[in-house]
């Protein structure tokens, strides 16, 4: 299932535009912050889409959108917090995340396609988020 049964169209249109504005902020902010790990605000703001497509996509019955939000948003969390610190793995997930929103964003319109690698991007973000490499 990918919706809640009882979800409202109005609601899921909202949530899809949002979803499309957070993914275009991601893509700006992630390179930025990829370039400078210092940049504190891109970091935020990367932390803070992840944030939004998990709340929204909770809100919404949405699960597998918002417990994958989730797991990235965690790892970031553990980048704040100091627990782990950034590697090649970390963003290269981060990428592959990047690419995997988009078609989670199309689940939520209708297209079924299944996501071949969705559960081992997330279990590679637990990992990470464990400080254990990938």
């Amino acid at each position: 299932m990918i919706l809640a049964d009882d979800a409202d169209e109005e609601i899921v249109e909202i949530f899809i535009e949002e979803a499309v504005e957070v993914l275009a902020e991601l893509h700006e902010y992630l390179p930025q912050w990829k370039a400078n790990n210092d940049d504190e605000e891109a970091l935020a703001v990367v932390r803070r889409g992840f944030h939004t497509l998990k709340g929204s996509g909770r809100l919404l019955g949405a699960e597998m959108i918002g417990e994958f939000s989730w797991k990235f948003e965690n790892m970031i969390n553990h980048i704040i917090d100091k627990k782990i610190t950034v590697s090649e793995s970390f963003f290269h997930v981060l990428d592959e995340a990047l690419a995997v929103l988009p078609q989670l964003i199309e689940q939520i319109k209708g297209n079924r396609e299944p996501i071949d690698n969705i559960a081992q991007l997330m279990a590679s973000a637990d990992a990470l988020a464990e400080g254990r490499d990938v």
